[in-house]
């Protein structure tokens, strides 16, 4: 498997050969020494260990080490393969003594290239694809050239996704790679991340069609008001607010992310009449300090508005402030389409057609997964779940 030969350069005669590298490198690292340096430091040493005696047992050397990631070589593409699945399923079964919350995972990457070779250091493209692909593995797994998966793929019972050929950051040409999950549910589990107010109100009540048509599939939703990053979490798709240019994340457009003043029907008897946008501002206005309302107020053509209670009542999610304004505690701007339910019955009341807007709700997914059947399936059913309420969602 190896070739090696001598190139002259500028009087200097330098050895190349043809290679296997695997580079290994931490999530979420620099967050992992912010909360705790001592005990990550710690952990990595563990694993650096580990990886040590997988990459000898499997007939390879490490040749560099550089904070939160190693390289290693070897000569056989299987025997690569082997240690780093090896080294995976050893890192997930290992106890750290680290906070509860946090935990240790690794991407992958291995490619066989050309190298050139310096001491005990080794150089050049087959070095610097194998590190590219690593940070397009999920945590907690591999992602292969495609010349790594001609000589494994019919070799390992692995989960291969094909996920066709990678604009590779400062290499020529595009890579064709391969992801490799070792999670057992890779295939058959969904895993959604979206807002709290989105997930409560819009997407729970209507995943059931979803559900009843995908049997197959086992569907986590986890609401969150943070925005996650796929390279370095398990997340297969997400629903994003904003304008929906995230780099390397496929984006649909869904609905428009609109706001509008709502209260109680007990608050309205109590303060008497609202009747123009101006009256807002003698009440009890909830998270006044969110832009949101300098942007309504700036659509009904007041642009200085200065409300005269306070102090301010803060919460995070549309749910906490929709809760607040039922509870009779103010005014509050919400999205309409996610309390359908309470102002048709009668428990929000919406105080003018005027609507505030301040860009979409997404459909997002890493543009290198959009081929699995999973996140396709997700994707159209969403889309037509808009179409059929009268959306315009686009392409």
């Amino acid at each position: 498997m190896e070739l090696t030969w001598l190139l002259g350069y500028r009087g200097l005669a330098m050895e190349r050969r043809l290679t296997v590298i695997l580079a290994a490198d931490l999530v979420g690292f620099s967050h992992l020494m912010e909360i705790d340096e001592e005990r990550t430091h710690a952990a990595l040493q563990t694993c650096y260990s580990l990886m040590q005696a997988v990459v000898s047992k499997h007939q390879g050397r490490i040749f560099a080490v550089a904070g939160d990631s190693f390289l290693a070589e070897f000569a056989s593409p299987v025997e690569a393969t082997r240690a780093g699945v090896e080294f995976q399923l050893q890192v997930a079964e290992t106890t750290f003594d680290l906070p509860d919350e946090l935990g240790l995972m690794f991407r992958l990457g291995i490619n066989l290239g050309d190298v050139i070779v310096d001491g005990g250091n080794l150089f050049g493209d087959g070095v610097n694809i194998a590190v590219r692909l690593e940070g397009l593995a999920e945590p907690g797994g591999l992602c292969l050239s495609g010349n790594i998966y001609e000589q494994v793929g019919p070799r390992l019972p692995l989960q291969y996704e094909d996920i066709g050929p990678q604009v590779l950051k400062n290499i020529a040409r595009p890579v064709r790679a391969y992801r490799v999950s070792l999670r057992s549910d890779a295939a058959t589990s969904l895993l959604i991340t979206a807002t709290s107010s989105f997930s409560a109100n819009w997407l729970v009540p209507r995943l059931r069609s979803f559900r009843s048509a995908h049997p197959e599939l086992d569907v986590e939703l986890r609401a969150m008001s943070r925005v996650v990053d796929f390279n370095r979490e398990p997340f297969d798709v997400g629903i994003r607010e904003g304008n929906g240019n995230w780099a390397g994340l496929k984006a649909f457009p869904l609905m428009a992310r609109e706001f509008v003043p709502f209260c109680s029907p007990g608050f309205l008897e109590a303060v008497g009449a609202i009747n123009e946008p101006k009256d807002l501002l003698r009440l009890p206005l909830i998270d006044w300090k969110d832009d949101w309302w300098r942007d309504w107020f700036a659509a009904a053509g007041i642009f200085d508005p200065k409300p005269v209670f306070s102090p301010n009542l803060y919460c995070d999610t549309q749910l906490a402030i929709a809760r607040a304004a039922m509870s009779d505690q103010g005014v509050a701007l919400l999205t309409p389409m996610l309390f359908e339910n309470e102002i048709g019955s009668g428990r929000l009341v919406r105080l003018f057609e005027l609507a505030g807007h301040r860009g979409r709700f997404w459909l997002v997914y890493p543009e290198a997964r959009e081929h699995l059947p999973k996140i396709a399936a997700f994707r159209d059913w969403v889309l037509d779940q808009v179409r059929d309420e009268g959306a315009e969602p686009g392409a």
